[in-house]
């Protein structure tokens, strides 16, 4: 059995004498597999309700059409009201055409979208948000987001070989703890700046204006090192209660 899979448009394979492939219709028009009227018109009907067709194709004959209508995750309306809360601008980039992609964009309250973007598009336009100045995350679970996963965090598939965040229950709602984890950290890490800077001009200071001696300045100098050693320690400390008191619940239950 022979296969061969091209990203962002299908996938074939060799079943005995038969060719099957399986794919958009972008995949199937290279192919010279011809699409018949009722097809077509079913084609717009669906792209007018928001749907997407998936073709399969039996050598070079088209065999038949899979219409798929787009699901949304119960947690994803919530997650999304959660980051613009934050301010974070959202997008949607999609392989899929602009009606269905247009209406989910809507139902979610995202505005900004983009559409029929293939795998390496996906990866041009995160680098182009880049380079105007934004942080960018993307969330994807497929081997079509694996190529566009930078900053990146993947909800189980094929994407997880390239993610630097792997959500393994599949579940958007973990991207609130995400971010808070994010958030302390960066903070930590601006307490723990000041907690090193502030000993060191303590120091000048006092040797300069108040005739600090060397053991005092030393003094000063380790107490901001062993308060600072403690800052860093607090997160791990916070995060292992919170793992004890979650695991002392379920052990109850």
């Amino acid at each position: 059995m022979a296969l061969a899979y091209q990203v962002g448009y299908g996938i074939q394979v060799k079943l005995g004498e038969t060719l099957v492939r399986v794919g958009s219709a972008r995949f199937m028009q290279p192919e010279n597999i011809s699409l018949p009227k009722e097809i077509q018109s079913l084609q717009t009907q669906s792209k007018a309700q928001g749907h997407s067709l998936v073709y399969v194709a039996l050598n070079d004959q088209l065999g038949g059409v899979l219409e798929l209508q787009p699901a949304i995750r119960p947690e994803a309306k919530e997650i999304i009201s959660y980051l613009k809360d934050k301010g974070i601008s959202l997008y949607i980039i999609s392989g899929d055409h602009e009606q269905p992609t247009r209406q989910l964009a809507a139902e979610l309250g995202i505005e900004h979208y983009f559409t029929e973007t293939l795998p390496e598009q996906k990866a041009d336009l995160i680098a182009q948000l880049r380079a105007s100045g934004k942080f960018v995350g993307f969330v994807g679970d497929g081997i079509n987001d694996a190529i566009a996963l930078n900053v990146s965090i993947s909800l189980r598939g094929a994407a997880t070989d390239t993610a630097q965040i792997i959500l393994m229950d599949g579940n958007l709602s973990k991207l609130k703890p995400l971010f808070e984890i994010a958030q302390a950290f960066e903070s930590n890490m601006r307490t723990n700046y000041w907690l090193t800077i502030m000993p060191c001009v303590i120091c000048l200071g006092g040797l300069f204006f108040f005739h600090l001696g060397v053991v005092g300045g030393m003094a000063t100098y380790y107490t901001g090192k062993v308060v600072g050693l403690g800052n860093t320690m607090l997160p791990l400390q916070k995060y292992s209660d919170d793992y004890e008191d979650q695991h002392s619940v379920t052990s109850d239950s």
